[in-house]
């Protein structure tokens, strides 16, 4: 058997276009990591080896990230979703967990609504969004008070130790 160096870094062609993916050992519980918006998978760089203990971790370089092909058109939430399924029919990857982070999570959360059955969990780490006038009872304006910054004026450092 060979001795392989992890992570193996490698593209697959999807039919339209090759992706780019990182790959800490080949044998677990599949784990898929997704970046976020103008990142790519080597963000998971830090995190992988340690997941790999238990799993096996397949990081993808979404369209138009990193080493993946970066076609003019094709970055709604539907085509991408389409091509992470295309990449785990590809690759042979069944009901992993699926880690999103930020633009990720929402791919994922679009994943998870449109192929629950291809999925058998998911992580959303600062992510996984859908359009706020869709929740009930929800607003732009009730957001905006909900997601806003904390106000710092008159703390001090010892408030905060």
């Amino acid at each position: 058997m060979a001795n392989f160096k992890y992570p193996l870094e490698t593209k697959i062609d999807i039919g339209n276009l090759e992706l780019s993916y990182r790959q800490w050992k080949t044998a677990g519980r599949a784990v898929l990591l997704l970046h976020g918006l103008a990142s790519n998978a080597r963000i998971w760089d830090l995190l992988a080896p340690i997941l790999s203990k238990n799993s096996a971790i397949i990081a993808l370089d979404q369209r138009g990230h990193g080493k993946s092909d970066k076609p003019d058109s094709g970055y709604d939430f539907s085509t991408v979703t389409d091509d992470v399924v295309a990449f785990m029919d590809a690759l042979g990857i069944s009901n992993p967990i699926v880690v999103g982070h930020s633009w990720g999570g929402s791919v994922a959360l679009c994943l998870a609504t449109k192929y629950p059955e291809l999925i058998s969990g998911l992580c959303f780490i600062d992510g996984g969004l859908i359009e706020i006038s869709r929740m009930p009872g929800n607003s732009l304006e009730k957001a905006l008070i909900n997601m806003a910054p904390p106000r710092w004026e008159g703390v001090t450092a010892s408030d905060v130790r």
